[in-house]
């Protein structure tokens, strides 16, 4: 693809969010803060992401295999929004994963 199709792309993906209330792309970090606690509420933290994978808020989620926590990319209007929605998470509710939220402009591959 060359220059034109990735501007094509880009346009059609900002149509695309304004039309559908301009939700954004946010990044989650959920640090580790307690090894135990993460195994505790696991199963409710991803029942929790299931949930909102199913109410159209979670883009894409997946854990460090280095131990150092997880990533979390939701959709939502504003950091505001996501923020309330990242602390309502089992696991940094209870204790288990701090948190860092950064916007995200996300930019795919065509591979």
């Amino acid at each position: 693809m060359d220059m034109s199709g990735m501007y094509k792309y880009q346009a059609t993906e900002d149509r695309k969010r304004r039309e559908a209330g301009e939700r954004k792309h946010f990044a989650v970090f959920l640090p580790m803060l307690d090894p135990e606690k993460s195994v505790n509420y696991r199963a409710e933290h991803l029942q929790f992401l299931a949930d909102n994978r199913a109410a159209g808020r979670l883009h894409a989620n997946g854990r460090f295999v280095d131990g150092a926590g997880g990533l979390v990319i939701y959709r939502g209007s504003s950091l505001e929004e996501v923020e309330d929605l990242v602390k309502q998470d089992p696991y940094v509710r209870l204790g288990a994963r701090g948190y860092a939220i950064h916007e995200w402009e996300i930019v795919l591959s065509d591979n």
